[in-house]
């Protein structure tokens, strides 16, 4: 067998360790910075036969450690005799500690690496061990990950060498500093080798089988001890319904709760509320320090990333066309309750619940003025109207009440109004006034409500709860779930260093609810299970609602008029001249004659005389169901034989109702007994049970599956 012929070439270009633009380069990557001349060197080899390469892939060797790796290629824009290399590449040939040095340094010697064009095999089994034991207890579906990363930033590995991935999670330094953590894997073993030999695979356009190499046993101890310390530290998500109070002490802690969206009677507006009680009866306790913060996202749900909350004094009202509920991934309410701080009350509790009773106050009122009693002047309470005389000045001697709209009474023997009872005409409208009674509340309002403030993107915004909604739904620098590769991803498109970009989502992603990662993580394709063609990630679910108009406007298939006969009438299928009686053409054939028949007497007398043949002799076949038309089915039942004036009297009457009976073959009796028994299920006509089961040639689940994609339901 002849080799293949191919391009070769190899050379010897200089590594620079102080002017490396390693701030350029995708530091997790392999993909280095080649001359424009190797370009134009590989260029001028190719012809007709020889076509360039893809991917271009090249091994690299330091002649003085004879340390070597395989890289790609992400431009061709180094200096002459130069090579950019990435902080994954140079962990692999050991140069890495060579680069962090060089600072210290004015005069470095150029590092030379020998650099040569290989063919490396598509790999098709990958082994690798994890060199730390927190691999699995940081990211969860780390396999996911893996292949997002190696897809985005990888193109060869090499046995041997070290990846080294993002983990898209970050830690606490002991600088007290975020920083993103890193996960680390040997590369054990490849499958299969080059031609040469050596233990390295293309990971471009290919399936992998993916084995992981367990931990030793002091590791495998470690990450277990990380996986009970990360869930104890997480806080669990207890379910809330609809006029359900849970109890909250104070000093419990950060709490989160989770209202599914489908126990919601869609019909009323809920309000989400937090109350203090109190054993002291000290209803008007401070609460200011304990807040809900809602969100339909549990991973971006935070104190500065939210789309509801009470911090901003005003009463906490969602409404059914809310058009934050109008996302298809919105499928419950997230809320966070702040960690809750003793204001000084003593044996206070704090009662959460969702209500939807949205007009106690005005039901009060009816009832108080069906039992004759009327409204104080003074503190607007419902008295009986014997009494009102002398309640009204009780009340005007020892309560006052605030006249700028919040309607509270105090105790004049308390001082009154408090010196720091506070009103905001600003938020203040006709049907709510916005009030508290405390310093705290009055901060808290002015930062959420009236102080501008900036997102971390670099975006500013008028006050704390615009900029938290931006947080929560479009900031670029947010975490995420992507729905195309499932992983926590910033929104933003990611830079060549692996860090995200401020989201720039352009208005057709917004239209259709895309970041800007999964405008990009949704290029990639995926075969339709219905059509098979190649379809973006992004235009999957209208392409599979473009079949799904393609499948409601079919009409409904015409079967054969015989009623033991599933065959779909088709025109490729026709019965031949003189078929009147819509029977497929398997069924007419021994109907059919060439003689002249315009008023149909002689086709009525071939009827007749085939439905005498099948009720006195039978078809003789042991598989026949026609039990109604064939004397072989009936008797198989021990039904008696018929008369012949009986059967006389039959044919006539079906004749004359277009009632056809034939017997079939033991195919069609097959086919025409799974029908029965779909049909009895009530949830397709026989008709498309019909055609379905001739597509799928008499398989059951077959018949099934074709249905679930290209039937029309009844109710449809």
């Amino acid at each position: 067998m002849t080799d293949i012929p191919r391009i070769s070439w190899s050379s010897t270009l200089y590594f620079d360790v102080i002017l490396n633009p390693v701030g350029q380069l995708q530091s997790l990557s392999d993909k280095v910075n080649l001359p424009a001349a190797i370009l134009e060197s590989l260029i001028s080899q190719t012809s007709e036969n020889l076509p360039l390469p893809h991917p271009l892939i090249f091994r690299i060797t330091d002649p003085v450690t004879g340390h070597w790796t395989h890289v790609g290629v992400r431009e061709f824009t180094a200096e002459p005799d130069r090579i950019h290399l990435p902080l994954a590449v140079l962990t692999n040939l050991h140069l890495a500690d060579k680069y962090s040095e060089a600072s210290c340094f004015n005069d470095v010697e150029l590092v030379s690496l020998n650099i040569q064009l290989v063919d490396l095999p598509k790999g098709k089994r990958l082994k690798l061990q994890p060199l730390e034991a927190s691999y699995d207890s940081l990211v969860k579906d780390y396999k996911a990950l893996l292949e997002h990363k190696l897809r985005a930033q990888y193109t060869s590995l090499t046995e041997g060498d070290t990846l080294i991935i993002d983990a898209g999670v970050d830690i606490r330094s002991s600088q007290g500093k975020n920083e993103r953590r890193l996960l680390k894997f040997a590369v054990v073993e490849v499958e299969p080798h080059s031609n040469d030999g050596i233990g390295a695979i293309n990971i471009i356009d290919t399936d992998i089988n993916l084995e992981i190499v367990p931990l030793s046993e002091d590791k495998a101890r470690q990450s277990s001890e990380q996986k009970t310390l990360i869930a104890s530290q997480e806080v669990p998500i207890q379910d809330i319904t609809i006029d359900s109070a849970i109890t909250i002490p104070v000093g419990s802690g950060l709490r989160k709760f989770r209202f599914k969206l489908e126990e919601w009677i869609n019909s009323q507006p809920i309000t989400p509320y937090l109350v203090c009680k109190d054993d002291s009866s000290n209803l008007e306790a401070d609460t200011s320090q304990s807040q809900l913060y809602i969100s339909i996202d549990e991973m971006t749900l935070a104190d500065d990333s939210f789309l509801w909350s009470t911090a901003s004094g005003k009463q906490l009202i969602i409404t059914p066309d809310n058009p934050y509920l109008n996302d298809d991934r919105a499928l419950a309410l997230f809320i966070l309750v702040k960690p809750l701080s003793d204001n000084g009350i003593s044996s206070a509790e704090y009662e959460l619940g969702i209500s939807q009773s949205m007009t106690v106050s005005t039901d009060y009122v009816q009832q108080s003025e069906s039992r004759d009693e009327v409204e104080c002047e003074n503190c607007h309470q419902s008295v009986p109207s014997r009494v009102i005389q002398l309640h009204s000045s009780f009340c005007a001697r020892n309560n006052v009440r605030c006249e700028k709209g919040c309607g509270r009474v105090y105790l004049k023997s308390d001082g009154g109004i408090p010196a720091n009872h506070w009103h905001c005409i600003e938020c203040s409208t006709v049907d709510e006034c916005i009030y508290g009674d405390t310093q705290a509340s009055y901060a808290i309002h002015q930062k959420f409500m009236h102080q501008s403030t900036s997102c971390q993107c670099g975006q500013s915004f008028a006050n704390f709860v615009v900029a938290a909604q931006h947080r929560a739904l479009e900031c670029g620098l947010s975490l995420h779930i992507c729905q195309f590769c499932h992983l926590s991803v910033p929104r933003g498109s990611q830079n060549d260093d692996g860090t995200a970009t401020p989201s720039t989502t352009s208005a057709i992603n917004v239209m259709v609810g895309f970041t800007d990662h999964e405008a990009e993580c949704g290029n990639r394709t995926s075969d339709c299970h219905i059509c098979n063609k190649a379809v973006r990630l992004r235009d999957m679910k209208s392409h599979l609602k473009w079949h799904q108009i393609q499948r409601l406007d079919q009409h409904e298939p015409t079967i054969c008029s015989n009623e033991n006969c599933v065959r779909v009438l088709e025109s490729s299928t026709s019965a031949p001249n003189g078929n009147s009686l819509g029977l497929c053409g398997i069924c007419f054939g021994p109907l059919y004659s060439g003689v002249h028949d315009p008023d149909g007497i002689k086709l009525n007398s071939r009827l007749e005389r085939r439905y005498v043949i099948q009720m006195t002799r039978g078809c003789g076949k042991t598989w026949c169901r026609n039990h109604q038309a064939c004397l072989t089915a009936s008797q198989g039942l021990g039904h008696p034989k018929h008369t012949m004036g009986t059967v006389m009297g039959l044919v006539t009457e079906w004749i004359s109702a277009h009632r056809y009976e034939f017997c079939v073959d033991e195919m069609t009796t097959k086919r025409h007994e799974i029908v029965n028994w779909i049909a009895q299920e009530g949830v397709y006509s026989e008709p498309w049970i019909s055609k379905a089961v001739q597509e799928a040639k008499g398989n059951e689940n077959a018949t099934r599956q074709w249905l679930s994609i290209y039937g029309v339901k009844i109710n449809e």
